[in-house]
């Protein structure tokens, strides 16, 4: 189209909230299709890591994954691990298995703070 979006909001205002809408939509399930994409391709590398026998690392399995599908950013990598770790039960490297350590008593009640 050679409008401009100011016009056709004026105008328009039914049309341009329709578009709107429906590019959002759009952009949305187009979003939504990559992550699954991603998700998927990680899983996979995951699974041929571990019946390697080697730990499957975020960094090890997005090596894997370079050049076959577009690698998105920290987050989203991070998402899909703690996904696929969820799913095949294998714990994350850092992951403690208890809650808070107790905190070492530096003599606050001598002190009264």
């Amino acid at each position: 189209m050679d409008l401009s979006m100011k016009y056709l909001r004026k105008t328009f205002p039914d049309q341009h909230s329709f578009l709107v809408r429906h590019g959002r939509e759009l952009f949305n399930s187009h979003r939504s299709q990559a992550t699954k994409a991603f998700d998927q391709m990680y899983l996979s590398e995951h699974n041929t890591l571990c019946e390697t026998g080697v730990y499957a690392s975020r960094r090890r399995v997005v090596e894997r994954m370079q050049g076959q599908i577009r690698i998105g950013r920290r987050h989203e990598v991070q998402s899909a691990q703690r996904k696929v770790h969820a799913q095949t039960g294998v714990k994350l490297a850092g992951q403690r298995s208890g809650g808070i350590a107790a905190r070492p008593d530096v003599g606050r009640k001598e002190r009264r703070v």
